[in-house]
C-alpha cells in the first residue's frame, strides 16, 4: 500500500469543527434556532434525539427543537421546574436519578431541553452543563448537546434522551 498516494486525513480538530456546525445549521433549520414551534396546548418544547449506539432506540441524535408527541407514554418521566429551579433557567442544568438512570437535563436555549447520561464514558465521573455542553471535571472530556465528544480523553459519547417542555413540566423519555 502506497500511503504517500492516499488524500491527506481531516484533523480530529476539523471533524468536531464540521459536525458542530452540521449540528448547529440543523437546529436553525428545524426550529429556526431552538426559539421553537410550540404545540396547540404546549409551551415551545425541545427534544434532543436518541443516540441508537448509546442505548437509544428510535433514530439518530440531533440539537434541535420539537413537538412533544401528543401522547406520552409510560417510557416518559415527569420532571417538574418547580422542583428543579436550576432546570428552569436558560443555560441550567440537573443531576437526577429517573427511571434507574442517572441523568443530567439542561436547558441550552429558551424552550430547549436536553438530557444525556451523567456518568462520563471514560472513567465515570460526573458530568454537569456547563456553558452550553456538557463537561466532565475529572480529565477534561467535554461533549455537546447530544452527547457527541467535543474533546477527550473519551471516545465514547453520552447516551442521550429525547426531553420535551409542556406547561410546567419538562418530561425526559427514559424507555
Amino acid at each position: 500500500m502506497h500511503d504517500d498516494l492516499a488524500p491527506p486525513s481531516p484533523s480530529r480538530r476539523a471533524l468536531l469543527e464540521g459536525g458542530l456546525r452540521l449540528g448547529l445549521g440543523l437546529c436553525a433549520w428545524a426550529c429556526g434556532g431552538c426559539g421553537g414551534p410550540t404545540g396547540k396546548d404546549s409551551a415551545p418544547v425541545g427534544a434532543s434525539g436518541v443516540d441508537s449506539a448509546a442505548g437509544g432506540g428510535d433514530g439518530g441524535a440531533t440539537d434541535g427543537c420539537a413537538e412533544a408527541p401528543d401522547a406520552l407514554d409510560a417510557s416518559w418521566v415527569a420532571v417538574p421546574l418547580a422542583a428543579n429551579p436550576g432546570l428552569a433557567e436558560v443555560g441550567g442544568g440537573v443531576a437526577l436519578d429517573l427511571s434507574g438512570r442517572r441523568l443530567v437535563v439542561a436547558q441550552p436555549s429558551a424552550g430547549c431541553f436536553v438530557a444525556v447520561d451523567r456518568a462520563c464514558t471514560h472513567q465515570g465521573c460526573d458530568v454537569a452543563f456547563r456553558e452550553g455542553r456538557f463537561l466532565c471535571p475529572c480529565h477534561g472530556a467535554a461533549f455537546d448537546l447530544d452527547g457527541a465528544v467535543l474533546s477527550g480523553p473519551t471516545p465514547v459519547p453520552l447516551a442521550s434522551y429525547p426531553a420535551a417542555l409542556r406547561g410546567e413540566v419538562v418530561w425526559v423519555k427514559t424507555g
